[in-house]
């Protein structure tokens, strides 16, 4: 391994990135070779300042400002009435749709009969027929 190699593999010795054979064999240089040994002195010297600085805790009056700057650009939604009357519309154009498509058919085809001949259901208020002959003659009567 050379010194570039060497120096480019000391953060990784220190972040602990590299297997145990690498890591044996870059102690071993370090132990023997005084600029790289100061490179990673220098390495670690940097890391304990940049990570061991105390950051002051912000003021409330930087904080209500810092807050106030960041709600002044986040823009408030208007409400977009499209995302609720376009649902409304599509459901009643659907129904409509399976309304037109699939009518109702009555269950009893003496009902059909009478809904096609009458158009009302009249019989509807009386007790239902005992027969279907009662119906037919219901159906077929004049009025």
């Amino acid at each position: 391994m050379n010194h570039p190699e060497i120096r480019e593999r000391i953060m990784a010795l220190e972040d602990g990135e590299l297997a145990a054979a690498e890591r044996a064999e870059l102690e071993a240089h370090l132990s023997g070779c005084a600029s790289c040994r100061a490179a990673l002195d220098g390495w670690r010297a940097a890391r304990r300042a940049f990570f061991s600085r105390k950051r002051p805790k912000p003021t409330r009056a930087e904080t209500e400002f810092f807050v106030r700057a960041v709600m002044a650009r986040v823009e408030k939604p208007a409400f977009d009435w499209k995302k609720l009357v376009a649902p409304a519309f599509g459901l009643a154009f659907a129904t409509a749709a399976l309304s037109l498509a699939f009518p109702r058919t009555p269950a009893d085809p003496a009902e059909a009969l009478i809904e096609r001949e009458t158009g009302l259901y009249a019989w509807a208020s009386q007790p239902a027929p005992a027969s279907h002959d009662e119906v037919l003659a219901f159906a077929t009567e004049d009025r």
